[in-house]
């Protein structure tokens, strides 16, 4: 009977076992059909009228699409329309996409009319054919920053064309599973590779920025999340699967699996040669750092070795009035670590692809009870290399008396040094500023703030334990009764 029921018990741990690490099969039929789905793509093509009769949307049209095809092939499903603008000059932006389409378009069937809808803007110029733009992905509901530039010839317009809609292009990859600093996902249409694009769809080292979606329990949409400051590297690809590394201000941001959220990410591409980052202090009234000390270093970390290894510098610089900084972009470090220093301390560490944004802000943790707390025991410092100097300059004119048999100077030093003040006195000068400050820091939530009063405090207290031990004073006045005594012996 025991052996029975020890049997069964093998049994059901090892079907508990079995249900726990098996593959939904649910999850893995949808991460099949996203690895093999076409984007439904819509390119609209905006003419301001100077260059309107001029233009054969037809054949133009033909060329685009060919070149498109070409780039992305069966990937990509494409349908392209012109629309004609009243504006000579039409400076395109996210806010102006309602003259184009509506976003919230819906089928009939409740799903969205495209994947994604590039809007492009032509207009003249002397020296060729202006174009611009933007793409907005109807799963993200988000839009891509302008990409712009010039054609000099028209000949060569829909490959141009062709190459800014691939840089505004942002291709969607879905996490599969993540763990530390590594990543699996499945690539969009990875599946669809045609032999004249082959592995070009992605390469290693691209760059893609992950986003959660909270579904609920129908698995309808209840809200997404831009997960700040985290990206995905990408260093090997096998078809439609995907690995990688996460750099992330945020350790395991991506581990672990949660129920009813799904992670996706989307490829980002350095369009502009620097990105203006402003820093704002965390606090109600959202203040600008003004001149504070910002250094950019690789993201990689240093190499272990015996000797301390110091990370190299890319570029370094002041904040300005308004709290902001340029960060000049660099193909050889596409992503770097950015420092924000005030005093000795780092307020922020964060990493930021450089480029891939024309502007960023970066809210840092408050600093302003650190920094009072540096002032205050900046003073307590000068006071106690005051008394230090002090004491020693009684103590060397004590023993001066002394050898020169002055009974009455040593009785006034001695009068001092017992009146001297005593290192209490500074010690629960420290504790009042680091009880006050501490609270302080704990009611706006700043535990880093706390933390770093209590170390600056702890150094204070043993910098006054050290040079103001009350036993030397003691021992001095014990020196000082000898000396007394010596010199009454010898009169």
């Amino acid at each position: 009977m025991c052996w029975f029921l020890r049997s069964l018990m093998v049994i059901c741990l090892l079907a508990a076992g079995s249900r726990a690490f098996a593959v939904d099969p649910v999850a893995e039929r949808r991460m099949e059909a996203f690895a093999s789905a076409r984007e439904n793509i819509e390119v609209i093509i905006g003419i301001a009228p100077s260059i309107a009769p001029s233009l054969e949307t037809e054949r133009f049209q033909r060329e685009l699409g060919l070149q498109l095809a070409r780039g992305n092939g069966p990937g990509w499903q494409t349908t392209i329309r012109f629309q004609t603008l009243t504006l000579d000059r039409f400076e395109l932006s996210a806010d102006r996409l309602v003259y184009f389409f509506d976003p919230s378009t819906r089928q009939e069937d409740g799903s969205k009319p495209f994947d994604k809808t590039f809007v492009v803007v032509l207009s003249g110029t002397g020296s060729g054919t202006s174009y611009q733009v933007i793409e907005y992905d109807w799963f993200l509901e988000s839009t891509s920053d302008v990409v712009a530039g010039t054609s000099s010839l028209r000949g060569f317009l829909a490959s141009d064309l062709t190459t800014a809609i691939d840089h505004a292009y942002r291709r969607l990859m879905k996490l599969e599973r993540g763990e530390g600093d590594q990543f699996v996902a499945v690539l969009k249409g990875g599946e669809l590779v045609h032999e004249e694009a082959g592995d070009g769809l992605i390469k290693a080292g691209e760059f893609y920025a992950p986003v959660n979606f909270y579904l609920d329990r129908k698995g309808k949409l209840l809200n997404r999340e831009f997960i700040p400051w985290t990206y995905l590297k990408v260093e090997q690809k096998d078809r439609s699967k995907v690995d990688g590394t996460v750099v992330s201000a945020y350790r395991g941001i991506l581990s672990g699996r949660r129920r009813r959220v799904e992670t996706y990410a989307y490829r980002l591409r350095a369009n502009f040669p620097a990105t203006e980052i402003t820093f704002i202090r965390r606090d109600e009234n959202k203040s600008r750092l003004a001149g504070y000390l910002v250094k950019t270093v690789p993201v990689e970390k240093p190499i272990k070795s015996e000797e301390e290894v110091v990370p190299q510098i890319l570029q370094q610089g002041y904040t300005s009035r308004t709290g902001a900084l340029n960060l000049i972009s660099q193909l050889e470090q596409p992503i770097v670590t950015v420092n924000v220093i005030s005093g000795e301390s780092i307020l922020a560490k964060v990493p930021l692809m450089v480029g891939s944004a024309k502007s960023v802000q970066l809210e840092v943790p408050n600093d302003l009870v650190r920094l009072g707390v540096e002032g205050d025991l900046q003073t307590l410092e000068t006071e106690l290399v005051d008394l230090v100097a002090r004491r020693a300059v009684l103590m060397a004119t004590a023993r001066k008396a002394g050898k020169e048999g002055d009974l009455r100077a040593l009785d006034e030093m001695e009068t001092e040094l017992k009146a001297f003040p005593t290192s209490r006195q500074l010690l629960q000068e420290i504790t009042v500023v680091r009880v006050n400050s501490v609270n302080e820091a704990l009611k706006q939530k700043n535990k880093a703030a706390a933390t770093k009063v209590e170390k600056l405090c702890a150094a204070a207290t043993e910098l006054v334990e050290k040079h103001l031990d009350e036993n030397v004073v003691l021992e001095f006045l014990a020196e000082i009764v000898e000396l007394k005594k010596t010199i009454e012996a010898s009169t």
